[in-house]
């Protein structure tokens, strides 16, 4: 997906895939990160990494797709987790109280 502010890019591993996102996630690119995120999860075959070291700003939207997104991959017990981030995506993180619950790995509630 690309647009203006926002690019991602899926990669495929050896344990699954990276999406590797750069740019701004906001309100603005929130539908297209939705879908990127979505994607990556249903195209099977193992993890999913979302990569936001090179994403330099992240608002609520950009968490509500990411928190969606964990839990579309809990329901399809699909392991997703965010490695690395930028320092800004760290820092919003911390504040909103998502940084364990992101990085760490998502595993379906028994």
């Amino acid at each position: 997906m690309k647009d203006a502010l926002l690019h991602t890019h899926l990669m495929r591993s050896s344990d699954g895939v990276r999406l590797v996102v750069e740019g701004e996630i906001d309100i603005a690119g929130a539908e297209g990160f939705r879908e990127a995120l979505r994607h990556a999860i249903d195209f099977g075959g193992g993890d999913v990494i979302v990569d936001l070291a090179a994403v330099t700003y992240i608002d609520s939207a950009g968490c509500h797709c990411l928190v969606s997104a964990r839990e579309h991959a809990v329901e399809r017990h699909v392991c997703l987790r965010v490695a690395p981030m930028s320092l800004r995506a760290e820092r919003v993180f911390a504040v909103t109280g998502l940084t364990d619950y992101l990085a760490g790995r998502s595993q379906p509630v028994s």
